[in-house]
């Protein structure tokens, strides 16, 4: 994850290989203690994540056809 500052406002950059780690992590949280608080919570952040990036995604597209 990248971290830039725009005119108005925070932005972070989730990239497709910060999805995949978060992932990736949960899913060896899942094998090695399913139910456990340390597989929620990494299930909450890979959620987090994918949301965080559908979000820069959206924001992307409309940015990128803005009516002039």
């Amino acid at each position: 994850m990248t971290s830039d500052e725009t005119a108005d406002e925070p932005w972070v950059t989730v990239s497709d290989d910060d999805v995949h780690a978060a992932r990736r992590a949960w899913l060896a949280a899942v094998e090695e203690c399913a139910g456990s608080p340390r597989e929620q919570l990494l299930h909450d952040s890979f959620r987090r994540i994918v949301h965080t990036q559908a979000q820069q995604t959206a924001l992307e597209f409309r940015r990128s056809h803005r009516r002039s």
